[in-house]
């Protein structure tokens, strides 16, 4: 399963929850303020290492999530270029004049996009849903029923694509193979579409009535057996983090546009 938090003994496995919530905000503001090519690749290039090195991510495993991102990014970087206005003319693509503006803010959506889904990746892979819930409740004080809430969305994706899997199998035992081509792929989602979303009424039944037998949400608060700290390590590594996006968004602003002075001399 693509989506879905693996079990591993990595050092963003061993961080709490908070520490990792702290590292999402951080990338993600110094990823939508600084506008420029250079620094969004250099973002990119971070995430990278520390998906190799820091949550041990084995990239390969999400080989078909990679790829359509990939296309997709590829495909909004040139519609992007050649639709961008500037003054500073790199090249001509026939008729279509492209300028060193235009490659410079579509790069740098195309780069977010991919930063995004990595940190995504990260954070997903290396987070067990329901000690996240708990933090939301536990540390940060939210309702415990909106705690609940993000669970069952981060639980939800594991489900439905190993739903999909066991319908696959089923039709596979049946003798039905998937169909060819584009007419093909939306039958065959048809399909697919009917089993899936009764399971799916099913499961929400049932899901209901174990929360209805428990009394949820009958009191304000609730209390857990299981607690999730904001530990020593999370802190310093929020230290950190904090510091040192604080340095890319100062150092972003100074030098963020140099790169597009550069190729425009």
């Amino acid at each position: 399963m693509m989506f879905s938090y693996r079990q591993g003994v990595s050092f963003f496995h061993r961080l709490d929850p908070l520490a990792k919530l702290i590292w999402v905000l951080c990338v993600t503001i110094v990823s939508m303020v600084l506008p420029h090519l250079p620094a969004q690749a250099v973002l990119l290039v971070i995430l990278l290492l520390t998906a190799f090195f820091l949550a041990r991510v084995r990239i390969a495993e999400f080989g078909v999530l990679i790829w359509v991102m990939v296309l997709f990014c590829l495909s909004f970087f040139f519609i992007q270029v050649l639709t961008i206005p500037g003054e500073n003319a790199a090249f001509m693509i026939g008729s279509f004049r492209v300028t060193w503006e235009a490659i410079d803010s579509a790069g740098a959506v195309t780069v977010r996009a991919l930063v995004f889904v990595l940190m995504a990746m990260v954070f997903v892979t290396t987070t067990e849903p329901r000690d996240f819930g708990l933090m939301l409740a536990q540390r940060l004080h939210v309702s415990y029923v909106f705690s609940l809430m993000m669970f069952m969305f981060l639980r939800l994706f594991p489900l439905l694509e190993q739903e999909l899997v066991e319908l696959r199998a089923a039709h596979q035992l049946r003798g039905i193979e998937d169909r060819k081509g584009f007419g093909g792929y939306v039958q065959t989602l048809r399909e697919y579409l009917l089993p899936m979303l009764t399971r799916g009424l099913r499961r929400g039944e049932i899901t209901a009535y174990a929360m209805d037998s428990r009394a949820f949400r009958a009191l304000p608060t609730r209390t857990y057996v299981r607690q999730v700290p904001f530990t020593s390590t999370g802190k310093v590594f929020s230290v950190v983090v904090v510091l040192l996006s604080v340095a890319a968004l100062v150092l972003g602003s100074k030098l963020g546009g140099l790169g597009l002075w550069l190729a425009t001399r």
